[in-house]
């Protein structure tokens, strides 16, 4: 991320974005005919509809019982759990829905469970992504997007694994949906281009991307027919399944696609219709290998959805389980899986905190105002490895301030809600009390689950003091008087000989901030009154002539 120092950017836009709505269509109320999983985990959101609150939560197939994996104070953005629920891949921001993003710190994480002693570990991934991220290899394996490159952590290998750049977007595009065969070794990745109104599908190895044969890619032109990201899921390792919809036909319903990826070395464009998927969304397998489909009920009010079961998505018609859910409203990207998944907790690796405090102003006259940048830049590339160029930053801290240096105290809380800008830096705000003397301050940055603690360099903003001055004569002497913005400390008075500034004399200022010089025979000329500068005050001056 820039630094707002020289203009203000958020790397964060695209998972930000909400993702796309659903189609609506007619569902006839039916009766339960199947077994469901044990749990649904999903999305739900609730608040007011410009800024909902998203949760992670699971449920039964009905919304029943409904648990929440995300305490408050997390907004969920994507997320994925392995078919036996023990493992969870998890990307959330912090704060309300209403918090300002750069008052918010972001983390994908990645959450493990062990069957047996039901220990939970909670890691860091990385503070960046793209789309969804997408767990594989029964949870061993974490993929995701981050500026048109495909990372990935495979536990069993050791970590994080060689950058993959095979799927990058082209010009214009962004990546709108992520998609992972169970084994890892096949992506498919839905690209949108908002500008030009087009669309792409590349599904492809994800050792060789489409750099090799063995790949399938699909264009889609401007308007007319148009991918839909409510179901992009792989069945098996070799057909990839998706929906489209007619983008010119306001609620048009999607309808289900499937291509099969070529194992011969020779490339595909062609995408085969599915009608026993029309309509629906979240195609998903659960560990005993049936899959798991939605559809939207408009039968009540307000509309909500039912879960559908089916043995080949490709083949097989969903058969309706249960009546539609009780949250359906609220709810959506459902994933079963056998297991209650682990609920989202601090990571045991947290961000590195790099606090940075900036000034508008490092010298002041008496009784003015500073503005400052205060920030915190954390986390940067996946795998959490710092450069400044490409690191996340945080607003959210308290700005602290010190009249000796030595004892503090909080000034502000700081946000990056509203910045102000001075010349071409962004600045969190203005130091809200006039300076009457040398101030020091510091920035904190508190921490939280996903970054470190962390304390800023102390800057020092010296305080030039009012110097008034007047003079009267008494006889052939004159008394030069007056008085300073400041207590304590001496003004030395200067009298212009030639070229040079030549010493006349030394007068205290009082503790009410007034100096006197006596009765001198001082010949008329220019003149100067200088204060002291110390540790509290800087040096102020006035120029009199008489």
């Amino acid at each position: 991320m820039t630094s707002r120092s020289s203009r203000r950017s958020w790397t964060h836009g695209a998972v930000l974005a909400v993702a796309g709505a659903l189609a609506i269509s007619l569902l006839p109320a039916s009766a339960a005919s199947a077994s469901a999983p044990p749990v649904f985990s999903y999305v739900g959101t609730s608040g007011a509809a410009a800024a909902p609150n998203r949760t992670l939560a699971v449920a039964d197939v009905l919304g029943a019982g409904p648990h929440a994996l995300t305490p408050a104070g997390y907004q969920v953005y994507g997320y994925d759990v392995a078919p036996d629920g023990d493992i969870a891949l998890v990307a959330a921001r912090t704060g309300t829905p209403t918090t300002d993003a750069y008052d918010s710190t972001f983390g994908l994480v990645l959450l493990r469970r062990d069957p047996g002693t039901q220990a939970v570990s909670s890691i860091l991934l990385s503070v960046f992504w793209d789309a969804n991220p997408v767990l594989a290899g029964n949870g061993t394996k974490a993929f995701w997007f981050y500026r048109g490159t495909l990372y990935e952590y495979d536990a069993a290998a050791g970590g994080l694994q060689p950058a993959i750049t095979a799927f990058a977007p082209a010009a214009g595009e962004t990546v709108a949906r992520l998609a992972v065969s169970s084994d890892g070794s096949r992506a498919a990745v839905m690209y949108t281009d908002a500008t030009a109104r087009t669309a792409r599908v590349l599904a492809a190895p994800v050792a060789t991307g489409r750099s090799a044969g063995s790949y399938a890619e699909i264009g889609y032109g401007p308007g007319g027919t148009q991918p839909s990201n409510s179901t992009f899921v792989w069945d098996g390792a070799d057909t990839l399944v998706w929906a489209e919809y007619d983008s010119a036909v306001a609620g048009a319903p999607t309808n289900g696609v499937s291509v099969t990826l070529p194992t011969d070395g020779s490339t595909v464009r062609t995408v085969t219709p599915r009608p026993t998927l029309n309509g629906f969304y979240d195609l998903r397998q659960d560990a005993s290998g049936t899959w798991w489909t939605w559809k939207d009920d408009t039968s009540v009010t307000p509309a909500a959805t039912s879960a559908y079961s089916l043995a080949d998505p490709l083949v097989d018609t969903p058969i309706p389980v249960g009546a539609p859910r009780t949250d359906g409203a609220t709810t959506y990207r459902y994933a079963p899986s056998t297991n209650l998944p682990p609920a989202l907790q601090p990571v045991v690796n947290p961000a590195a905190a790099h606090p940075s405090l900036a000034l508008s102003a490092a010298v002041v006259a008496y009784g003015r105002k500073v503005a400052y940048s205060a920030y915190n830049y954390y986390g940067g590339l996946p795998g959490l490895s710092y450069a400044a160029s490409r690191a996340a930053e945080v607003d959210r801290g308290y700005l602290q301030r010190s009249i000796d240096g030595v004892h503090w105290s909080t000034a502000a809380a700081t946000s990056g809600a509203h910045p102000v800008i001075i010349g071409s830096r962004y600045y969190n705000a203005y130091y809200a009390k006039a300076l009457t003397r040398n101030t020091w301050f510091r920035w904190l940055f508190p921490g939280d689950a996903f970054t470190k603690r962390g304390m800023s360099a102390t800057r020092l903003v010296k305080v030039v003091p009012v110097v008034s001055a007047r003079v009267a004569v008494s006889g052939r002497s004159r008394i030069v008087y007056g008085a300073a913005s400041r207590v304590g400390g001496a003004v030395v008075l200067y009298r212009k000989v030639g070229t040079r500034m030549v010493k006349v004399g030394v007068a205290a200022i009082s503790a009410k901030g007034v100096y006197s010089f006596g009765k001198r025979l001082l010949p008329r000329g220019a003149y100067r009154l200088v204060t002291v500068a110390d540790r509290y005050w800087a040096s102020g001056y006035k120029v009199l002539r008489f």
